[in-house]
């Protein structure tokens, strides 16, 4: 493995992602990505499909782990403290839902770290968007900070889901040049759901005539779209 992802796995303890290594028998590297899934996810970030064949990835990575592993990764081995600047670390579990990296030795800039964040059934809302995309400024800001004369990863932002998102306003990502006559734009991915034979279902609470509730003494089952 390459030594960003050395430093990114001594992070990486949520238990989702042990769990599922351990079922499949993959404790001590991750299961390659699906050949479909790379081709889906190099059109979204315009990679070559074959530099992601090896790639390494894990899910619900947390922010703080990666300005953790960004700090290691620029300076080597330190456990001194650091300061507490604006969003960087917030002692929170905002994660990230898949991580995904992919290394090239021979490039100029050799990792892509792939930063993603999935719904299935759920939507992507405008606070949960802006709130990432700060998160994703200080982080970036934060890696260029700490060696500012050389880059070696390139940050990509993709949102994953069956439909891209219509609703939200595109953010300039702080590793984008602005460029006043192209707006910002949203890289998606598209997310292939199971066949289901019939309606989705879900809970809720609800009041005594059946209506959703959240305040509710009762719960019921719904359909959902």
């Amino acid at each position: 493995m390459s030594q960003l992802v050395d430093i990114l796995e001594r992070f990486n303890r949520k238990e989702r992602n042990l769990l599922i290594r351990d079922i499949l028998g993959c404790q001590d590297k991750p299961l390659p990505l699906e050949k479909d899934f790379r081709a889906r996810l190099a059109e979204a970030t315009a990679l070559p499909a074959e530099l992601l064949e090896h790639a390494w990835w894990t899910t619900d990575f947390h922010f703080d782990w990666l300005a953790g592993a960004l700090l290691t990764f620029v300076k080597g081995e330190t456990l001194t403290r650091q300061p507490k600047t604006g969003e960087l670390v917030k002692g929170n579990q905002e994660d990230l839902d898949l991580l995904v990296v992919a290394h090239d030795p021979a490039a100029t800039v050799p990792y892509h770290l792939i930063l993603i964040e999935a719904k299935a059934y759920g939507h992507f809302t405008s606070g949960q968007y802006g709130s990432k995309v700060t998160r994703l400024e200080q982080l970036y800001g934060f890696y260029r900070e700490l060696d500012p004369d050389s880059v070696q990863i390139n940050f990509h932002y993709v949102l994953y889901s069956p439909t891209k998102p219509t609703k939200l306003v595109p953010k300039h990502l702080p590793w984008n040049p602005v460029d006043p006559a192209a707006p910002p734009t949203i890289q998606h991915m598209p997310l292939k759901l199971a066949r289901q034979k019939s309606s989705i279902l879900a809970v809720t609470r609800c009041n005594e005539r059946g209506v959703p509730d959240e305040q509710g003494q009762f719960w019921r089952c719904i359909e959902v779209p």
